[in-house]
């Protein structure tokens, strides 16, 4: 079978599945409910699987998933431990600008960070972020 005429599962699985304890997950969610193929590996001594979870088409990073697979303490099998999203992407003219803003020495403002499966706000959602910069409006 052709590389070509193969599955995203199936490319990922063969290239993937070289590396020892890495393991495909066909069905992986991000913190911000976008459905993707996982690459993971579990933590043997801690009992849970880190997912890096990409766009089935494009490949494109989505986010990050840690999910309890074993009993540790109190902490169940299928407990979701950490959740990310990556909301955006974007190239800029100079380091610490925020894309869509007028050079580097625009306000820097709150990066929206990542979504936590907990249902919690991420930081710089509407109420949360701000302007750095004293005398500068908030967004």
């Amino acid at each position: 079978m052709s590389v070509a005429s193969q599955s995203p599962t199936q490319r990922c699985t063969g290239r993937a599945g070289k590396i020892p304890g890495v393991v495909v997950v066909d069905h992986a969610k991000d913190a911000a409910g976008r459905e993707g193929i996982a690459l993971a590996h579990v933590d043997q001594q801690h009992g849970y699987r880190t997912e890096w979870i990409f766009d089935r088409k494009t490949y494109a990073y989505l986010g990050s998933r840690d999910l309890q697979v074993k009993q540790v303490g109190a902490i169940k099998p299928g407990t979701v431990l950490e959740c990310t999203a990556v909301p955006e992407r974007a190239v800029v003219d100079a380091q610490k600008q925020r894309p869509g803003a007028q050079g580097a020495d625009a306000c820097e403002r709150d990066r929206p960070g990542p979504d936590v499966c907990s249902g919690n706000r991420a930081r710089g959602s509407p109420g949360t972020g701000g302007c750095r910069r004293p005398g500068l409006a908030s967004r």
